[in-house]
């Protein structure tokens, strides 16, 4: 109840927008932008789905169920708005925070479009005492996703009488850890390519039977529905009717090449996933926290964690389904051959893993787990080809360089690490460049000088690095073209020369000297369109496709010369467990979302400098540091 109640003090319109986008209301509120998101959540049943959850919950999940939802209806008792769509919390609510996937193997789950994956990132690695120089395990955190908007990361120290002390983040809206660390053990996670959904090419073809779908030598019938969502539609609330229609598959979200196509996603283990959640952050050793993963009740998430004891590893994946290997299961299968059907889940002992590896480190950049570490790593043949998706990223591959390049770290060395701004690509990439140019002598001639600074350049990202600009600039006018690195097709090298003289004559126009610093450009700001007036930060990182620990996405407001921050590091922690538990985090900007509030932006110096705040643990920091003191539902007052 505390926790949901300060969250909703922090942040609570984008907490209320989170929820009606996870319930089918988002139309309420924001009108036909959220339209598709509701059709996507009445198709997959979602509300269905939390309600059965809360059912089956423990009683203990139940009560926390009941507190997420009284410490919500407390804060809107307590600062009534108008504007608050949402008028009352349920606790089945709670159930329903597991969103369902926009796109699966191609297939997008309302239109029926192709499309791409979205190469979201994250970091984690964690050093066995071996590899420190205190001869204590240190884990690193660091999930990658958007400053602003869904998903944000709200950090959190919670803190039971039944025994339940964690510090950390949660997704905002939800009232459990998602990562972080207690006394006795840490985690995090990075989203995995499994395969942990399926789309099925359904064979509706029998006219005087249009609910009848092939399977087998026989048919079955579909389930068809109709519901009805509200759109905003200037300041009227407008009812559309909309018709679904389900499988024994899942619901048919679209058409392709004239077939319907229905999705299985494995959302029938929405209450295991909290269960589990609660056990991660309860266990005591390696032996309870892999118990608790065994739960595998998580669809898209790796785990990579570290004890107190100086237990290190990595598990990939979680709920992957167990599924016949003839089949290409990276594309829809034929939802009437009997032997495209779910056979189970794997269980965790047959799901790659890496755990206590000679090297002394795991590692992950949402990469293959065949190179988790340098030692000891699974082998792909042991496994169904079906399960790993992954390759082997810029990240994950700098982080390896790291992690070797001296045989023991210290905690302060590990800190500046997880700001590291090195670029392997632009290593691979510069000097081909040079190459290209020798075999061009007119750009040789006119691009003379940026190529010099390319080539002196020592691929790191700096504030004051002229090539930094130069390099990412080139780049990101190639990505805008679909000519990019990760999971789009690389440019050629001619293709980035020619991009060099396009950025060099557009910094010229914009700035009136291609020489532009890469913090004059990279800056910080909470604000999705660039104001001047406001505060803002260089930055010396950049988007994580190009490799660079300290992953920085940006966007360009229009007609702008900067680029804004918008997603890449949005909560960074490290942990040293020793005779004391030692950590630090950051988070973007800062807990508050209120623009009066001294926790507004207070964050956002460290986060651009690359420096940790310390994460107080023991209660007697925390009281120590305390500034403020109130139950949840009363003023706040000051401390004596």
């Amino acid at each position: 109840m505390g926790l949901m109640y300060a969250q909703a003090e922090d942040n609570y319109r984008q907490l209320e927008r989170d929820t009606l986008t996870v319930i089918g209301r988002l139309s309420e509120a924001v009108g036909e932008e959220g339209y598709e998101n509701d059709v996507r959540v009445r198709a997959f049943e979602c509300v269905l789905r939390a309600k059965r959850a809360l059912a089956q919950a423990s009683p203990r999940l139940k009560r926390i169920a009941q507190g997420y939802a009284d410490g919500l209806n407390l804060y809107l008792r307590t600062y009534p708005r108008p504007e608050h769509t949402v008028k009352r919390y349920e606790p089945w609510f709670f159930f329903a925070q597991l969103s369902v996937p926009d796109s699966v193997d191609g297939v997008r789950t309302v239109s029926g479009e192709t499309t791409r994956f979205v190469d979201e990132g994250s970091n984690a690695w964690a050093l066995a005492p071996s590899r420190t120089a205190s001869g204590h395990p240190i884990l690193f955190i660091n999930p990658h996703v958007s400053l602003f908007g869904s998903g944000q990361r709200y950090e959190c120290h919670l803190r039971s009488d039944e025994g339940w002390e964690i510090s950390g983040f949660c997704i905002l809206g939800n009232p459990i850890p998602h990562s972080g660390f207690t006394p006795h053990v840490g985690w995090t996670q990075t989203n995995t390519a499994a395969d942990a959904a399926d789309a099925y090419l359904e064979r509706f073809d029998d006219p005087k039977r249009p609910l009848h779908y092939r399977y087998g030598r026989g048919y079955r019938r579909a389930t068809e529905w109709t519901d009805e969502i509200g759109v905003l539609v200037g300041d009227k609330l407008e009812r559309r009717k909309v018709r679904l229609r389900k499988t024994h598959h899942g619901p048919v979200v679209g058409r392709q090449g004239g077939q319907w196509v229905s999705v299985r996603v494995p959302l029938d283990r929405t209450a295991r996933f909290w269960e589990q959640k609660l056990a991660m952050g309860r266990a005591r050793n390696r032996r309870e926290f892999e118990r608790a993963l065994a739960m595998r009740a998580m669809n898209y998430s790796n785990t990579t964690f570290a004890t107190a004891k100086g237990d290190i590893g990595f598990w990939y994946g979680s709920a992957v389904a167990r599924r016949d290997p003839r089949f290409d299961w990276s594309q829809p299968v034929d939802g009437s051959d009997p032997a495209t059907e779910w056979r189970g889940y794997h269980e965790l002992r047959e799901l790659p893993h890496v755990v206590n590896p000679r090297a002394g480190f795991v590692q992950n950049g949402n990469s293959s787990p065949w190179l988790t570490s340098t030692t000891d790593n699974p082998v792909p043949a042991a496994f169904p080809s079906y399960i790993v998706r992954d390759v082997d990223t810029a990240r994950a591959r700098n982080m390896r360089r790291i992690l070797t390049s001296q045989p023991r770290f210290r905690y302060d060395e590990v800190v500046k690490l997880a700001f590291d701004t090195y670029s392997p690509v632009a290593a691979e990439r510069i000097p081909l460049m040079l190459a290209a140019a020798e075999r061009n002598p007119g750009l040789k001639v006119r691009l003379a000088e940026p190529l010099e600074e390319l080539r002196k350049w020592d691929h790191r990202g700096a504030v004051d690095s002229v090539a930094a600009t130069l390099y990412y600039e080139t780049e990101s006018t190639m990505l805008s073209r679909g000519r990019g690195t990760g999971r789009n097709v690389a440019a050629t090298p001619e293709e980035l020369l020619g991009a060099l003289g396009e950025v060099v004559d557009g910094l010229t126009r914009k700035w009136g000297t291609w020489r532009v610093k890469w913090g004059d450009i990279n800056r910080l700001q909470r604000s999705r369109q660039y104001d001047p007036a406001q505060p803002s930060w260089a930055v010396a990182g950049a988007p994580g496709a190009f490799g660079q620990v300290f992953a920085f996405g940006t966007a360009r407001p229009a007609e702008e010369r900067v680029r804004l921050g918008t997603g890449g590091n949005s909560y960074v922690a490290v942990v040293e467990w020793g005779e004391r538990l030692r950590a630090g985090s950051v988070c973007g900007f800062g807990q508050s979302a209120d623009p009066g509030s001294p926790h507004y932006l207070d964050q956002a110096p460290l986060y651009a400098q690359g420096r940790l705040k310390p994460a107080w643990f023991y209660e007697i920091e925390v009281l120590s540091e305390t500034d403020r003191s109130y139950h949840p539902g009363t003023p706040p007052r000051v401390e004596d």
